[in-house]
């Protein structure tokens, strides 16, 4: 009997992106936004795949052309509502694989629905130095972990992140008491990804300096009573790489939180990012 041994090495193209998108719903308004600033990195020559994850429990509704631009799929391990827990962490741990292998990317860029990106040059930059690293944001002082609107996983350390997770999780427990019982999916990727392989984790400090920030929070208290917002403030957020709109939930105290009750706060953060992004795309050339 003749026997001949395969192995599949998962080749990875060179620099290739696979953007990585956990969505539900209620994200519909926003994501349409994000996919056009991710349209505009692809055009500037970035090698992006796009993969949306929508939550089987309460799932999008895309349009026929959304569906063409992006690769979807539903996920069923339980989100805890916002992307919590070891479930939800380990789930999509094993879904960021697939999608690696699927598109034979050598990255993974984790991007919120919320998060617009009007550059990826910079937030970069370390690969030139590190191709095999972590990077992300840290948006506060005691931050030790890559914040979820962004972060960026080398592909090749997803295998042992899911092999090595839950040995990971019980160490973590003996170290650390933050988090642990909480476990959000950018605290656990994060820190198990770098931990289990031994990667540099890079953090572009958003906690300290603001003139030296790359990504903004959309400061929605900047919002008239009568739903309208100075040009003043809109091109303030054209000096940053990233714009996120997470933050919807300073609505309630803003001079306009009569609007709260006739929207829901997601919807009218997509309206905000609308605005925002048909700005930027018809008044600046990429960078």
């Amino acid at each position: 009997m003749k026997t001949e041994i395969l192995h599949e090495e998962w080749n990875t193209v060179k620099g290739k992106i696979a953007v990585f998108i956990m969505s539900f719903s209620g994200d519909k308004p926003c994501l349409t936004q994000c996919l056009r600033g991710i349209e505009q990195q692809k055009k500037k020559g970035y090698n992006i795949e796009v993969f949306i994850i929508d939550d089987a429990n309460s799932p999008l509704e895309l349009s026929e052309e959304q569906l063409q631009q992006v690769k979807y799929r539903k996920s069923y391990f339980n989100r805890n509502g916002n992307l919590n827990g070891t479930q939800c962490a380990h789930g999509m741990l094993m879904e960021m694989l697939r999608c690696a292998r699927e598109s034979k990317a050598e990255y993974i860029l984790k991007v919120d629905s919320d998060m617009y990106i009007r550059s990826l040059d910079r937030f970069l930059k370390p690969l030139e130095e590190n191709p095999e690293c972590v990077i992300g944001f840290k948006l506060c002082k005691d931050m030790c972990y890559c914040a979820g609107v962004t972060y960026l996983l080398p592909t090749k350390g997803l295998y042992k992140a899911i092999k090595d997770f839950y040995k990971w999780y019980n160490n973590e427990k003996d170290n650390t008491k933050a988090w642990i019982e909480h476990c959000p999916e950018d605290w656990a990727i994060t820190r198990c990804v770098t931990s289990v392989n031994d990667y540099t984790m890079f953090q572009w400090d958003n906690s300290t300096d603001p003139s030296t920030w790359l990504l903004a929070p959309f400061n929605f208290k900047e919002i008239e009573k009568d739903g309208t917002i100075s040009p003043l403030a809109i091109t303030r957020f054209t000096m940053y790489d990233f714009v996120n709109f997470g933050n919807r939930y300073d609505l309630e105290e803003c001079k306009c939180g009569e609007l709260v009750n006739k929207k829901h706060p997601r919807d009218i953060a997509g309206e905000f990012m609308a605005i925002f992004t048909d700005y930027d795309l018809l008044n600046f050339l990429p960078y």
